[in-house]
């Protein structure tokens, strides 16, 4: 009986098609790790700018005495921005430019409090996705001085 070795050919076919297997797992990882890496991107632009906005807004609330109007004054707002009572919103595009609401991405979110002596002037400041995840919050204090001059928390 003639045993019949396997053909030569026949192993390298294995080994070629256990190479490609090996490099489409790999190739799969690293595309996955590059959709992570571009949503942390993303996310991390976002921070960026929500911070910048809120800061400058922080700065006009500030220089603006507390005043709603004066600050979005300052800010130089579109009409679409939304008042109600004692809370702004100002919404924002992809390019974090302002916006109308039917094209907006995110908003800057401005709650105005105070404290029942009136001698601390406060302002609570979110940036949020249109889905309402907040990006980045910033408390706003400003103390009033009974006297009439003014001491910015």
């Amino acid at each position: 009986m003639h045993r019949r070795k396997a053909s030569k050919s026949t192993l390298f076919l294995m080994e070629l098609v256990l190479v490609i297997l090996l490099f489409a797992f790999c190739a799969a990882i690293c595309m996955g790790l590059f959709g992570a890496s571009q949503k942390m991107t993303d996310d991390s632009d976002a921070l960026n700018h929500a911070v910048a906005i809120s800061r400058t807004a922080a700065g006009c609330y500030k220089a603006a005495d507390g005043e709603l109007a004066c600050m979005l004054q300052l800010m130089d707002v579109p009409e679409e921005a939304v008042v109600q009572d004692e809370t702004v919103r100002i919404y924002y595009g992809t390019d974090w430019k302002p916006a109308p609401v039917s094209d907006a991405a995110f908003y800057l979110q401005i709650t105005l409090r105070s404290d029942a002596d009136a001698s601390l002037q406060e302002a609570e400041l979110a940036v949020c996705h249109m889905d309402r995840t907040v990006i980045f919050q910033l408390p706003v204090k400003k103390a009033v001085l009974h006297t009439g001059g003014e001491l910015y928390a």
